[in-house]
C-alpha cells in the first residue's frame, strides 16, 4: 500500500478510468488522497452495457469519498468483435474506454505537456544527432515547435501525405505507395489510443490519406519505424 500511495504521488496529474468496482474504486480513493481534487479525475464510461445498478454504486462512492468525476459515451456496442461476445470481450470494452480519454487526457494535459516538451527539447535534439552519426545521415532530423494535430495537418501542402490508422477501413500502407515517385512525404503517426473522430476529419480534409500497417496494432515509436522502413524501401531509387 505504500509503495502504491508513494508511486501515486509522483503523477503530476491523473486521469482513471472508473467503473466503481472494487479495483477502480481502491485506486480513485487512493489518487483523491494523495493527489487531491485538483489534480485527478476519476471518468465513467457511459453505454448500454453498463448497467444502471453498477453505475449508480459508482457515483455514490465518487460522491461519499469527495472523487471529482465525469462521464463519456462509449460505443463498445459498435464494435462486431464486441457484439461477438468473445471470451476477452471485456479486452474490447476497455479499449473503446481508453480511446475516449485519450483526448480528453490530452486537453487536460495540455499545459503540462507544453511545459515537458520545453524542457525535453534539448535531449531530443541530441538523440537526433546521436542516431543520425550512427546511422551515417548526411543530414539530422529538425526537431519542430510543439504545434497541435490539426495545425500540422493544414500546413502540409506539398508531397503525398499519409496518416497511419489502426482502423479496419485505412487502406494498406504498401498499395498507398505503390508506383509513387514523389520525393517528399509527410506522415501523420497518432499518440497511444490513436487519433480522435476530429483529427481524423481534419486531416482527410488537408488531403491526407490514411493507410494501415496490417493487422497488428503497433506502439507508437514501434509504428514510426515500420514506416520509415516501408518509405525507404518503396521510395528509394538509388
Amino acid at each position: 500500500m505504500q509503495a502504491l500511495r508513494a508511486l501515486v504521488r509522483e503523477f503530476p496529474s491523473a486521469l482513471l478510468g472508473y467503473s466503481g468496482g472494487v479495483d477502480s474504486a481502491f485506486l480513485a480513493v487512493t489518487m483523491r488522497q494523495e493527489l487531491g481534487k485538483d489534480r485527478m479525475l476519476a471518468v465513467i464510461g457511459r453505454s448500454a452495457s453498463y448497467p444502471d445498478a453498477q453505475w449508480q454504486v459508482a457515483r455514490q462512492v465518487a460522491i461519499q469519498f469527495d472523487i471529482p468525476f465525469t462521464e463519456i459515451a462509449t460505443h463498445e456496442l459498435d464494435d462486431a468483435s464486441y457484439l461477438a461476445n468473445p471470451s476477452n470481450r471485456c479486452f474490447y470494452c476497455k479499449t473503446e474506454l481508453w480511446h475516449r480519454l485519450v483526448p480528453l487526457a490530452a486537453e487536460r494535459g495540455e499545459k503540462a505537456l507544453l511545459t515537458a516538451a520545453a524542457k525535453r527539447a534539448e535531449r531530443w535534439k541530441k538523440i537526433l544527432l546521436e542516431a543520425s552519426q550512427q546511422c551515417r545521415r548526411v543530414r539530422v532530423p529538425v526537431l519542430g515547435e510543439l504545434a497541435k494535430a490539426e495545425s500540422i495537418f493544414s500546413a502540409s501542402k506539398n508531397g503525398l501525405r499519409v496518416m497511419l490508422s489502426e482502423r479496419a477501413m485505412a487502406t494498406p500502407l504498401r498499395r498507398i505507395l505503390e508506383g509513387q515517385r514523389t520525393t517528399r512525404v509527410i506522415m501523420a503517426i497518432g499518440p497511444e489510443g490513436g487519433w480522435t473522430d476530429a483529427e481524423f476529419e481534419a486531416a482527410r480534409s488537408c488531403g491526407f490519406l490514411e493507410a494501415s500497417l496490417g493487422r497488428l496494432i503497433l506502439r507508437t515509436e514501434t509504428a514510426v519505424i515500420a514506416a520509415l522502413a516501408s518509405l525507404n524501401y518503396a521510395l528509394d531509387r538509388e
